[in-house]
């Protein structure tokens, strides 16, 4: 599904999954929610260090083709996001210069 919103480009179509609430998220996390990030860190070192204790005394497992797998639907995503991203660069580029584009808030 393709939407129009009207403060975008005309060469742009906004998709709905790309229509995105920040000022939402970010009252969310004003309002004492930012403690889920250190807690989510904390369970990751947490699973990483008993991931590793488990796996000390015993055989890799063999994931080579999962990796490769992995890697294969990585490349495809990141073809498609810099398809989707390379006419807003374009356009920043020769209206504000690449300093500006890359550089300024």
């Amino acid at each position: 599904m393709v939407l129009n919103v009207s403060n975008s480009p005309d060469y742009i179509h906004v998709w709905s999954f790309e229509k995105y609430d920040h000022e939402s998220v970010r009252s969310w996390l004003q309002n004492g929610n930012w403690k889920v990030s250190i807690y989510a860190s904390l369970i990751y070192l947490l699973v990483i260090s008993l991931g590793q204790r488990t796996m000390q005394n015993r055989k890799p497992f063999n994931v080579k083709k999962y990796f490769v797998q992995w890697n294969i639907f990585l490349t495809i995503l990141n073809s498609f996001v810099f398809l989707r991203m390379l006419p807003e660069l374009i356009y920043q580029i020769s209206d504000a210069g690449f300093y500006s584009t890359i550089c300024t808030l």
